[in-house]
């Protein structure tokens, strides 16, 4: 304890010393204009194809942007691109920062839909296609190095291929997502006979089967008549939410919530038999290709339903057993069309949260890109965009379309798509935008999260699997070699290493944090270390701890918390179970 007592004797320690950022002139929905040209860019440039689609985009831990899609005409596969925070290719990702992979086997045609960062950075790719006779489908579960190189660990050579149907039904996978443990969980949907069927599929880390999941690794969810899977989110109970559409009991077609058991049950304590059906107020017809786990454990879910004109926007709120929760928008539901105008669709096609709790949508307008920006309780987000809508024509070109989402640890966020280039004979490229996002001061203007530094005292926290140091910022220290954990704050926001501030991340061992509050009131911080994360590497799953197989770092010191309860100064030393808030209190002026 030499070294402690030597650093409590030094007196008041102050944390999260940096100077107050400048704020970006511009409000929230604006280009961000240091991203790409203007906020925009497109990609890939060097496609041996004439149409490229991105169907998916995440946040790698570092800041970068993976994004996955598929080519088409007159080559079928997939494609990968990763870019710098500033839009930039990364070109230490498959030397150029472009990639185009094709299975391990001959086929006719293969796509990739859905893609997920590992905590490590390496990247899981998952999609469907044909065999070579276009006689039977497969699902396509991929995984990349960092260095954009096939993760010879993961199935045969990088690729997971299998046909879990012995005939030529159609199969679609939509989405994916990783389990805290590393394992794999893929949704879908296939037509074995003349209607679909929901399609779940969970793979061990190496990309082998999980023979727990209903015997075989593969379900096939009847739920009704003709149910198709678009999306999942994962539980921190292990749990299963996947959405879509199917047919309710009266015949109607409408959006489809289903939540499943960590073997792959039908979870019945979930709205009725464990499926939720729901229409419009109106009774109107919907389906939903979106969802988002909020922390507290309600599920949002979005969409469309059909509008007198066209497919109109459709974003609905449940209570954690499925039921609507009517606190949101208008008795659980947002229902809008957004363009005002009719005649033109506008769909959901993915959902995500901020860190103030605050809903994004990527906007499909059959037109230009756009994002949706929602409040907590389903209102729109006025100081966004306009009326809560942000949208963008690329190169003047009506002919763009947004179908991945995701919000940086900044809070910037990114759509990405496709749209087609009129330099290109009309060919279809990646399309990705990035907006500003944040307007703490309710002015207007779009900043960084937070406003300024300030001091910390400490609250009382009591000592079990980590070490937090908080000379000049929090190290991070205790965890597992080589990994990756989420890290959240409330009230405040941190930066990790020095890089920009955010209100959530990944920290791993030697990382040093600095804490400063976005609140001038004077409100407790807390600052978590642990959990696990969702599909799309940013959401915190509320209960989700990260268990480190070394063990305890240091024993837990009765006397040093009792010392230092209510002590209104700084602290040197922190001792913190994993997944649970360390307090840090600011002093009164």
């Amino acid at each position: 304890m030499n070294v402690l007592k030597n650093k409590i004797a030094r007196g008041l320690v102050m944390i999260g010393l940096l100077g107050a950022m400048s704020s970006v002139l511009a409000a929230p929905g604006s280009l961000d204009t240091s991203f790409g040209a203007g906020g925009v860019l497109v990609s890939p440039t060097s496609a041996p194809s004439n149409r490229v689609f991105a169907n998916a985009t995440a946040v790698v831990p570092n800041g970068k942007l993976v994004t996955a899609g598929r080519s088409m005409f007159p080559n079928n596969f997939a494609v990968f691109t990763r870019h710098n925070s500033n839009g930039t290719l990364d070109a230490t990702f498959g030397g150029t920062g472009e990639l185009f992979v094709t299975p391990s086997i001959t086929v006719s045609n293969a796509r990739v839909e859905a893609v997920v960062v590992q905590p490590d950075g390496k990247v899981i790719g998952a999609g469907y296609g044909r065999n070579a006779l276009n006689t039977k489908s497969f699902v396509w579960i991929l995984r990349l190095n960092v260095n954009g190189s096939l993760d010879s660990s993961f199935g045969v050579n990088g690729h997971q291929l299998f046909y879990p149907i012995d005939d030529a039904s159609s199969v679609h996978v939509s989405a994916v997502g990783l389990q805290a443990d590393g394992k794999i969980v893929v949704a879908g949907s296939s037509s074995p006979v003349s209607v679909s069927d929901g399609l779940l599929v969970r793979l061990n880390s190496n990309g082998s089967l999980d023979t727990s999941f209903d015997g075989d690794g593969i379900a096939w969810k009847n739920l009704g008549d003709d149910e198709s899977f678009y999306n999942l989110a994962l539980q921190a109970d292990g749990k299963i939410i996947a959405v879509g559409g199917g047919y309710n009991s009266d015949g109607n077609y409408g959006g489809l919530v289903a939540r499943f058991n960590a073997d792959g049950s039908v979870d019945n304590s979930f709205g009725s038999n464990g499926v939720v059906i729901t229409l419009t107020s109106l009774g109107q017809d919907s389906e939903f290709y979106g969802v988002t786990i909020q922390p507290d454990g309600k599920i949002v879910a979005g969409g469309w339903f059909d509008g007198p004109d066209d497919r109109d926007t459709f974003v609905v709120r449940f209570n954690s057993n499925g039921s609507l929760d009517t606190s949101f928008g208008v008795l659980g539901r947002f229902e809008a069309d957004l363009n005002g105008s009719g005649g033109d669709d506008q769909i959901s096609r993915a959902l995500a949260l901020q860190p103030d709790s605050k809903i994004v949508a990527a906007a499909d307008f059959n037109g230009p890109m756009a994002a949706l920006r929602l409040n907590a309780n389903g209102s729109r987000d006025v100081s966004f965009g306009a009326n809560g809508v942000a949208t963008t024509n690329i190169g003047n070109n009506n002919g763009s379309h947004a179908y991945a989402l995701a919000v940086q640890p900044d809070g910037k966020i990114v759509a990405a798509g496709y749209y087609n280039d009129p330099l290109v004979g009309g060919n279809r490229r990646f399309a990705l935008v990035r907006y500003l996002a944040n307007d703490a001061n309710n002015d207007g203007i779009a900043e960084p999260w937070g406003v300024t530094p300030a001091n910390f005292g400490l609250g009382e926290e009591r000592a079990f699997n980590r070490s937090v140091q908080t000379t000049s910022g929090i190290r991070i220290a205790g965890l597992d070699d080589n990994v990756f954990v989420p890290a959240t704050i409330t009230n405040a926001e941190f930066s990790i290493n020095g890089a920009s501030y955010q209100s959530f991340g990944y920290v791993r061992n030697g990382d040093t944090v600095n804490v400063r509050y976005d609140s001038k009131d004077l409100n407790d911080v807390a600052f978590a270390v642990g959990g696990v994360h969702a599909s799309n590497n940013l959401a915190f799953l509320a209960g989700g701890l990260y268990q480190s197989l070394t063990g305890a770092l240091v024993a837990a010191d009765d006397e040093l918390a009792e010392n230092q309860k209510g002590s209104g100064s700084a602290s040197w030393l922190f001792l913190m179970m994993l997944g649970l808030p360390l307090l840090l209190r600011r002093r009164a002026a």
